[in-house]
This record gives structure tokens, sequence and C-alpha cells, in this order.
């Protein structure tokens, strides 16, 4: 199907086998002003408020909310939360017509299993969980499954906007950044990024309040915040890999993004993790040991943890934290994560909710 010069278009696929239909979208990344003309021209029942900026979009298919705002000149703010009973499939199309770069949270509501699945040519993410970097470059697929409240914000920055905040000179030369600003690398992903949740909330909920005579001013802070402590996490998070490289020569990365996505289930085992960087098991603990100064199980435990730690700071009872992070029983668990921490779940969390 050919889709047009701009905007995207949505096409209904009926699957008999599996007796399910799924939404696809294929939508060609525009600049931020075209993309709210492009949507209301598709979807020209949606309830459209100017003033709040905000349009709500309400079928039998889908339920989403997106809200936006021009803070100050080059950035552009989407966010939304969305409902489907069937699943969503967005497919991004590169558009060398625009010059944005897109910073990108997805989150689920409630957490579960994989319910967001990105595809790329350069691999895929399954998470419930996702931060997303690309410029007008990018091009790849996200699949949200069906029943799943999903929420999260865009932000789209233009080249004016980078070049008045962002020295480019002096970003590391090979830093995927500046690989990004300069077309060389087309996206980047997080793998986790729950502690940015409660940020985007609040921005969501200031952009619901035009009330607010503060309004623009606070979500331009927040907003600005947020774009420097993620790209701050980008170099953190490349330093370490670097450090790594250096002295494993990077065999150890797929190691620790299978570790990652397994911080909700069980220890992967010593074979799975070895054979992913093509070492024995004997070659890959030794390395491991020297790199990280830990054993891989417990990095495994520590990784657990620590996204433990983020589920009880949201408000997640530590019954429901324990069967999240695939323990068999509350006891359990609270004996790990004294073993980590030196105290209980309930004693870690006083000083937060004093």
């Amino acid at each position: 199907m050919e889709l047009p010069a701009t905007g995207f278009v949505r096409e209904l696929e009926s699957d008999n086998y599996r007796n399910y239909v799924r939404m696809v979208e294929q939508i060609q990344l525009l600049s931020p002003e075209n993309f709210i003309t492009e949507l209301l021209k598709y979807h020209p029942d949606a309830d459209y408020d100017e003033m709040r900026g905000r349009i709500h979009i309400n079928t039998d298919m889908i339920n989403t909310v997106f809200r936006y705002m021009n803070p100050e000149d080059g950035c552009y703010i989407f966010n939304f939360d969305s409902y489907s009973p069937i699943d969503i499939h967005y497919h991004y199309l590169p558009n060398p017509d625009t010059d944005f770069l897109s910073i990108a949270l997805n989150f689920i509501e409630e957490r579960d299993k994989f319910p967001l699945h990105y595809y790329t040519a350069a691999g895929s993410h399954a998470t419930d969980n996702l931060g997303h970097i690309f410029n007008n470059l990018f091009s790849g697929d996200l699949y949200i499954k069906a029943h799943q409240k999903a929420f999260g914000i865009r932000i789209e920055l233009d080249r004016n906007w980078i070049r008045n905040n962002i020295n480019e000179r002096i970003l590391p030369p090979k830093s995927v950044i500046d690989a990004i600003l300069k077309k060389q690398k087309e996206n980047y992903f997080f793998i986790d990024v729950f502690k940015y949740r409660s940020v985007v909330q609040d921005i969501k909920a200031l952009l619901e309040r035009p009330d607010n005579a503060l309004r623009i001013l606070q979500v331009k802070n927040l907003c600005s915040q947020l774009i420097a402590d993620l790209f701050t996490d980008v170099l953190k998070n490349e330093l370490s890999s670097n450090n790594a490289e250096t002295t494993s020569g990077g065999e150890l990365e797929k190691a620790l993004l299978i570790i990652s996505e397994c911080a909700d289930g069980d220890f992967p085992g010593i074979e799975r993790l070895a054979a992913a960087c093509n070492l024995s098991p004997r070659t890959f603990i030794t390395r491991f040991n020297s790199v990280f100064h830990n054993s891989p199980y417990n990095y495994y435990k520590k990784i657990k943890m620590e996204y433990a730690c983020t589920e009880l700071k949201r408000g997640v009872t530590v019954k429901s934290v324990a069967h999240k992070a695939g323990y068999k029983n509350t006891a359990s668990f609270c004996r790990a994560f004294k073993q980590v921490y030196g105290e209980s779940p309930m004693t870690y969390l006083k000083p937060q909710t004093v």
C-alpha cells in the first residue's frame, strides 16, 4: 500500500486462524504541526480542544487521548493515554523532509510480561516500559498487546533547539547521541525507563490544566530536566559499555541485556549467558567477575532488586512486587531483599513515606 506524501493511513487485517482483528497504522515521521493536522484529518469525529491542546479519539477499536504543547520554539511535547481491545501495530516510516530528534517514553499502566514489542533492522526489544531516541531516518515497528492501558510521552526537538541547547562540538565523538544527530545512526533504545515514569505523569497532569498560569514554564522546566537526565544516562551507559569493551572486547553486552530482560523472572543461567557471548561458561564467569567485580548471579540479584525497589516506590504492595519479581512467596522475597539492602522492604520504604 502506497503511503501519502505526508500523513498516515490505517488498515484492518483479519486473521481468521487466530480469530482476532489487528489494527495497523503506518506512520510517516512528520513535523509536529503536520502530525496534528493529519491526525484530525483522519479522525474528523475526534473531540478536539485546541485551547487545552487535547485530542480524544474514541472508536470501537481504540480509545486514545493526545495532549500536546509547544512550550518553546523548536520543542514540541505529545503525551498520550491509550487503550484498545485489539492488538495495535504501529509501523514507522522514515521521512527525509523533516529534521527532528524524537524522544519517546512508553509505559504500560499495569506491569505485564512483554506487552510492548519493538522491531527494527538492528534487532527487537520486548518489555513493559521502553525509552527510544531516534531521528527522521528511523524505520521500525511497535506492537502493543490487546487490553493494555498504555501511556507515555514523545518530545520533538528541531535542529535550532538542539543547536541552542546542546554543545555538539564537545559531545564524545563516538557517542550514540552524536551519531544520531549526524544521521550516522537512526536510533537508541533504553530497556528500562521506570525512573522517568513519575515525571511523565507530572507533565501529563500539567497539560490537563489550562487554568494554571505557570503551566508553560513548569512543563518547560520538567521537559528540559527530563531531556538532560536522559542524555546523561545515555552517555553514562556508553562510558560503562566502553569500559567493559576495553576489558572484555564487548563480549558481555548481550549477557547484560539478557539479565536486564529477566529482572522480573528467573535467572537465565550461566550456559545461556555464556552462549550469548560466544564464550565457554568457565571463561564467561572469569571475565564477568573481572569486569564487574561480581558473579553473574549476584549481578542478576542486584538488577532484580533495583526493579523491585522501583515498584515499591510506585506504591505497589510488597506481595505484588514479590509476585512480579518472580519469587514463590513474600517471605522469600523479603529475605532476598534484606540480603541486598540490609533491611526489610517495609523498613526500606519508611523514609519515603514519612
